[in-house]
């Protein structure tokens, strides 16, 4: 039934969307490192790390998209579904799974496919990287350590917000072990483990920022670093200190003008892309000199004034879990966009309600187990273990995507779309584990019930 229904998912967005893939504003800097790549010789260090720019390589979109890449990202993000469909019905059941199955189908799970852009990759190595790792945790095996750690490196060159994925998972499969989610007999195994991971991600970015730095004396996976910490000081940027006049002046001038743009958020946060032209002139069109001075620049505002610093990032935390409308989805009359916009706010909202739920009944538990040594709350001892750590994993990679979205970038409710089927997992996942606790805790209070009416009688 998954298939037949995944088929016709297919043939029903190949028809409504005969003009995907579509072209967006960072599609370019893809594309031109997919050309680079192709052509066997690279210029510059890139803005961007080479994950996606090989896939359109392969689907022969590095100068125009093709619609290959289209079908390609329709089957990723399908088979990411079904990878979420599977767990779901492993650890919750087949009603759950079924949920899953058509939520994950409908437009603003499968817009992000239609774009020439990376968050549908980084998606299915996602998934790919959390279903390896459950096998590891519940299986003991060492391949499976490796094939995740391989996955979460892949999740990085994909998209640089994920080089730290393989310590997260590796850290984050080891707490399962501490705490007794998984047999004590494999914490051991699980540290190797998580070693091992971390050994290959640290290897293999390690050699790409070493191959940046032999040829063009840049050490680094990617130059964006430098830019993403201009668009979280933009509105203090005027606080450089003289030995950074010249720099400041530029930066002030381009921030003010693109503040007043028209058709634009009036932020400010991008107008460094706007400014770099300039920036780079000012340091006579040494890329790695000016990038150099960029960074110094504003690490020096963000550690001389963390508050500000601090307050624009709070300020986006919300704001990255609105909802995402690409172009596909404004083309549509007002009253779909209205129901896709409505999914998107009821599917967070009971997120949020789950977490939020299950965290003040983690904090009262972590309470009661303090005072009274394996005591637990409602029952909560009957929890599936694998539902629990699949939960806190996929909880993890969550929080972790949102926070370094926030704190490091501008907080796009677009950086959310790899992590939608993983909210849409944790989601359904929270629920399960609540009406469980509810079971447990309504039996619970029948049998004492019982107990009581039988010592009165």
């Amino acid at each position: 039934m998954v298939l037949v229904l995944l088929a016709l998912a297919w043939c029903g967005y190949s028809w409504v969307w005969p003009q995907a893939p579509l072209v967006s504003g960072d599609s370019g800097s893809y594309m031109q490192l997919g050309a680079e790549l192709k052509a066997g010789h690279l210029p510059r260090p890139s803005q961007r790390t080479p994950g996606y720019p090989l896939l359109l390589v392969l689907t022969g979109s590095e100068r125009h998209p093709s619609r290959i890449l289209f079908h390609v990202s329709l089957a990723l993000h399908f088979c990411a579904l079904i990878i979420v469909v599977h767990l779901v019905r492993w650890l919750c059941g087949p009603g759950w799974a079924a949920t899953a199955v058509i939520v994950g189908l409908l437009p603003p799970y499968i817009e992000p496919s239609a774009y020439v852009l990376s968050e549908g990759l980084t998606e299915f190595v996602l998934i790919v990287a959390l279903a390896l790792l459950l096998r590891w945790l519940f299986s003991g095996r060492l391949a499976y350590a490796v094939a995740c750690g391989v996955a979460a490196v892949a999740a990085g060159f994909v998209r640089p917000t994920y080089v730290p994925l393989a310590v997260l998972l590796g850290v984050g499969a080891l707490v399962c072990g501490v705490v007794g989610w998984t047999p004590r007999a494999r914490i051991g195994a699980l540290a190797r483990g998580a070693a091992l991971c971390a050994i290959i991600s640290i290897a293999a970015f390690g050699a790409w920022a070493e191959l940046n730095q032999l040829h063009f004396r840049y050490w680094g996976i990617t130059t964006l670093g430098p830019y993403a910490m201009a668009t979280k000081t933009a509105t203090f940027v005027e606080d450089l200190p003289d030995r950074y006049a010249g720099l400041r002046e530029v930066l002030v001038r381009h921030r003010d003008r693109f503040v007043t743009e028209h058709f634009t958020d009036h932020t400010g946060q991008n107008y460094i892309f706007r400014a770099m032209p300039e920036v780079l002139a000012l340091y006579g069109n040494d890329e790695r000199k000016a990038l150099r001075a960029l960074e110094d620049a504003n690490l020096y505002l963000i550690l001389h004034k963390p508050m500000s610093y601090l307050i624009d990032c709070l300020k986006v935390l919300p704001v990255y879990w609105t909802p995402v409308e690409g172009p596909l989805i404004l083309a549509l009359p007002g009253p779909a966009r209205a129901i896709w916009a409505l999914l998107q706010m009821v599917v967070v909202a009971l997120f949020f309600v789950q977490a939020i739920a299950l965290g003040g009944l983690g904090l009262l538990q972590i309470s009661v187990r303090l005072q009274r040594q394996g005591a637990t709350v409602w029952g909560s001892r009957s929890l599936d273990p694998q539902l629990l750590s699949a939960y806190a994993i996929a909880m993890s990679v969550v929080l972790y995507t949102w926070l370094a979205s926030c704190f490091l970038a501008i907080g796009l409710p677009r950086y959310r779309t790899p992590t939608d089927l993983l909210v849409l997992f944790t989601t359904l996942l929270g629920l399960a584990i609540c009406r469980e606790i509810s079971a447990t805790a309504t039996r619970l209070a029948v049998s004492n019930s019982g107990l009581e009416r039988a010592c009165a009688e």
